[in-house]
């Protein structure tokens, strides 16, 4: 099953890539997209303790001129992170289930910059599943 997929490579980040955390309890697995909260650090630091280790510059331009730049991922950066993700899911899909294209061409990011904003993320992931029977993407939605 494709959201097993998703689950299991997400989880398995955790053990790949050093400069993020992932915990359970921060993401959840929806019928058509994914919520989680991934916090990019310098290894060694704790992000459960220090919100500060969340960082913005996930896309730089590389070259000369804005016209001309060519963007390119920094290393160990958000960006980084999710097209690894989306790699390894598409490829377990392809060979294990005979799906081929599965993702969006970009993602949503908000950048997490306190304690407040923190538990209201929090709370929006834990409540997302229970909102599906009314989401405008559910095939299935009432209404």
């Amino acid at each position: 099953m494709l959201g097993q997929i998703v689950k299991d490579e997400w989880l398995r980040s955790r053990g790949i890539r050093k400069e993020i955390r992932i915990h359970e309890d921060e993401f959840v697995v929806m019928p058509n997209h994914l919520h989680g909260i991934v916090w990019v650090v310098e290894v060694g630091e704790n992000p459960k303790n220090n919100v500060s280790g969340v960082r913005a510059d996930s896309i730089r331009p590389e070259g000369q001129g804005a016209s001309l730049a060519r963007l390119r991922r920094m290393p160990r950066s958000l960006s980084s992170f999710i097209v690894g993700f989306k790699s390894s899911v598409t490829s377990r899909a392809k060979r294990e289930l005979n799906i081929g294209e599965i993702w969006q061409r970009n993602y949503y990011e908000h950048i997490v910059r306190n304690q407040t904003d923190l538990a209201r993320i929090g709370e929006y992931i834990a409540g997302n599943p229970q909102q599906w029977a009314t989401d405008e993407e559910n095939p299935e939605r009432a209404g």
